[in-house]
């Protein structure tokens, strides 16, 4: 799920900002190519909810990496245009809904938070309980 997830968001993230911009979504030794986006994942949960069906949390951190020369600027322009084009991406042919967006600016980089919310159910197993046999007597 969490990789279908990261598909949806470097998909929506590139039909708002264009093929000029790269998007990582594995960390690379020799740095980035400015400007650029980091998209990962840095927490998820995953709980039974009603029968087969799971309650799924993943929460998403998306790295924006500037231009040199007025970075703060950028960075706040570049969040404003997330919580647009993330607040709601497609993931597996359903629309998914970005909740508690939020974003910050550290060292001249933009993080921007997202939580995707999802219900997830699992396929039912062939596996059931095998027959039983018992021998019981009745001690008078």
């Amino acid at each position: 799920m969490v990789n279908s997830l990261i598909s949806g968001i470097s998909i929506s993230i590139n039909s708002e900002f264009g093929d000029e911009y790269e998007i990582y979504t594995e960390s690379i030794k020799q740095g980035f190519n400015e400007p650029c986006f980091f998209i990962y994942n840095f927490n998820s949960s995953n709980n039974v909810f009603l029968g087969r069906r799971y309650f799924g949390d993943f929460q998403f951190c998306i790295n924006y990496f500037p231009n040199k020369g007025n970075e703060k600027s950028e960075c706040h322009e570049v969040g404003e245009r997330l919580f647009k084009c993330l607040e709601v991406i497609e993931v597996d042919g359903h629309l998914q809904r970005g909740w508690n967006m939020k974003y910050d600016i550290l060292d001249s980089v933009l993080n921007f938070y997202v939580n995707y919310k999802t219900f997830n159910i699992r396929s039912q197993s062939d596996t059931y309980m095998e027959d039983i046999k018992n021998n019981i007597t009745i001690k008078r």
